[in-house]
């Protein structure tokens, strides 16, 4: 199954970081990334699940550290979501240092995350549970990952479940569009978006074209 997982990083991920990405903003409980990690991880499932892959979310933690910045959500109040596959032990789709590298200093991924190891100008490592944002660990640009809970999802669970992971109907129906564009984009039956459109302009078409995304990506899964 490699090489379906190679297809969705090549293909799928640059439309779901297009669509589903923004600037960094403050919220009353601290600096929101940007990454709409959760809403990532229902299309990686969502997409995944139409390529036949088998998929879990994992819910935990991420520690970032390059060029003396550091980012965690350790400690923050708020989790990191991503992906795993027997194929794939980390696929985050979410993880996109375009907009920090904007501000900060900050290295570059070679592809999207989906193993350990050497990734660009960064090393991926799961790091263990008792891991705390001041930890002197070594590598001195490093995507840390501490799991801390992981459940299997299917297409067919996140239909009928989908508030367990996007608690809000506008979040699941932009979700859901973007996973049928995605895929449309990995089967080659739609056309990128990504550096033709802006964000505002490619979710609004993407609500026309699907006014009802959740029986759309049901009926592909018959």
């Amino acid at each position: 199954m490699s090489e379906y997982i190679d297809r969705f990083c090549a293909r799928a991920v640059p439309e779901l970081n297009w669509l589903l990405t923004e600037p960094p903003f403050e919220t009353p409980t601290g600096t929101d990334f940007g990454w709409y990690c959760r809403e990532h991880a229902f299309c990686t499932v969502a997409v995944g699940s139409l390529l036949g892959l088998s998929m879990a979310i994992v819910r935990g933690d991420f520690l970032l550290r390059c060029n003396g910045y550091r980012l965690c959500s350790i400690g923050s109040g708020d989790d990191h979501a991503w992906c795993a596959t027997a194929d794939a032990p980390i696929l985050d789709a979410s993880m996109n240092l375009h907009f920090l590298r904007m501000s900060c200093p900050f290295g570059s991924l070679a592809t999207p995350v989906r193993a350990a190891g050497r990734n660009g100008d960064f090393t991926i490592r799961f790091l263990p549970e008792t891991t705390t944002s001041d930890d002197n660990i070594p590598n001195a640009s490093l995507i840390g990952y501490i799991p801390r809970s992981s459940q299997p999802w299917s297409l067919p669970d996140l239909l009928s479940h989908p508030q367990d992971v996007l608690p809000e109907n506008e979040a699941i129906d932009i979700a859901c569009r973007v996973s049928l564009h995605a895929f449309g984009v990995v089967a080659g039956t739609r056309p990128s978006v990504v550096g033709r459109v802006d964000q505002p302009s490619g979710l609004q078409a993407l609500r026309s074209e699907f006014p009802n995304p959740r029986k759309d990506l049901e009926n592909m899964n018959k």
